[in-house]
């Protein structure tokens, strides 16, 4: 229900200097019994030089913990996830960035067996779902986008092409620090 209330009215960010290294961490720590329950490994790639973000903390975090349960939902035992971070510049504009701007980038890697081509297209809408009935709601995904996107920043997932699924969340250094 709290998913659908947040899909059908999303309410306003409050923002503030956040380190989103600290985040994640936070977020890895809220899902470490079902990875540890899955016997998968979470990895933390966390860069060292990311300058502060304007972030909801709460609100990342609900995106974080979303997109590691489906990574670890998607990944066999014994399998890994790894979580990056990592800055770069922009070469071509795309996804509301322009050539130039810095951006901040956040990568989700699990080494299940990939998304099927078919749902590619179809994973951000809500209430599709590639989950058994009644393992999931379809509303994560949804939800998830539209706090990134308030958040003035990107998410994209795709398949890896040495197996598995990546999930790419991006956000403007250049805008978050204005």
């Amino acid at each position: 229900i709290m998913g659908l209330l947040d899909f059908s009215a999303p309410r306003k960010l409050a923002l503030a200097p956040a380190d989103l290294n600290a985040v994640v961490q936070r977020s890895a720590g809220m899902v470490k019994h079902e990875m540890t329950k899955a016997r998968l490994t979470l990895d933390l790639d966390l860069s060292a030089d990311l300058p502060p973000l304007a972030l909801d903390v709460f609100k990342l975090q609900q995106v974080l913990v979303n997109v590691l349960t489906n990574a670890a939902h998607a990944t066999p035992p014994g399998g890994r996830i790894t979580a990056r971070t990592y800055r770069r510049g922009v070469r071509l504009v795309s996804d509301g960035f322009e050539t130039g701007d810095e951006v901040i980038i956040l990568e989700v890697d699990d080494s299940g067996s990939g998304i099927p081509e078919e749902a590619l297209g179809k994973l951000f809408d809500p209430f599709f779902t590639t989950k058994p009935t009644g393992k999931g709601t379809g509303l994560g995904l949804a939800v998830s986008r539209q706090i990134v996107e308030m958040h003035g920043g990107s998410i994209n997932i795709g398949n890896r092409p040495e197996g598995g699924a990546r999930v790419t969340i991006a956000f403007n250094v250049l805008k978050e620090r204005a």
